[in-house]
């Protein structure tokens, strides 16, 4: 609820908030954490696989983090991951992305975090998976390679995409799974019905049963011994 009323009072977010609004640009880079001359090249590239696959990834880096008052310490620690994650959100549907990924690069503390735009698009981009772009490219900008963090978070958005295609989401199999749940159910309510009807005594002797499948495959054995043998002699 306090999170609420502060955004309520925030008012919506302004042009100036996110210099994406500016222009069509995949990577904002007002910190000068990447090199001027990788820029161009690197937006290049996410074109091109937001061309093959449907998916943007979009890179900004800011000075820091939002530092809400009342929200720290340990026992906040969740609420203030939710605002943060909130805030990303913001950013990315404040850009005009489609869908994809929306990354945050902070220099203070330095911090990388990616978020899934829209939310329908996490059952695509688990968190781990994206927990995967978010490690490669803290560990490099750490040891100060600013270019192996781009070049190394572009290819595992891609390598993620690749995934993605050869192994669907199970969410999509979601409607099938129910309807075998349903045909289950079904056929387990009919079997308990019969049995409080007529008890557990089989409708067939169990020779009868055996005779069910063991009569055609009795006949073909015999035709296959006996009939080919009389056509021989015959001929």
């Amino acid at each position: 609820m306090i999170l609420l009323l502060l955004a309520l009072a925030a008012g919506p977010p302004t042009v100036g908030q996110f210099p994406f609004l500016t222009g069509d640009r995949w990577i904002l880079d007002p910190q000068k954490r990447f090199p001027a001359e990788l820029v161009a090249p690197m937006e290049q590239e996410l074109r091109r696989l937001y061309q093959k696959y449907g998916y943007e990834m979009r890179i900004e880096t800011v000075e820091r983090l939002p530092s809400p008052e009342g929200l720290s310490g340990f026992w906040y620690w969740h609420r203030r991951q939710e605002q943060l994650r909130s805030w990303v959100l913001d950013r990315a549907r404040a850009s005009g992305m489609n869908q994809g990924i929306y990354v945050v690069i902070t220099q203070t503390p330095l911090d990388v975090r990616v978020e899934a735009w829209p939310a329908d698009s996490n059952d695509k981009f688990y968190t781990s998976r994206r927990d995967e772009i978010r490690r490669g490219m803290l560990q490099a900008l750490k040891v100060a390679a600013p270019e192996r963090a781009l070049k190394q978070g572009i290819e595992r958005f891609e390598y993620l995409l690749q995934r993605t295609q050869e192994i669907p989401s199970p969410f999509r199999l979601l409607p099938y799974l129910l309807l075998i749940a349903l045909l289950a159910g079904l056929w387990l309510g009919l079997l308990l019905l019969r049995r409080q009807l007529i008890g557990t005594t089989p409708l067939y002797p169990p020779a009868v049963q055996g005779g069910i499948l063991g009569t055609p495959a009795a006949s073909w054995i015999y035709d296959r011994l006996f009939q080919l043998g009389q056509e021989r002699t015959r001929t």
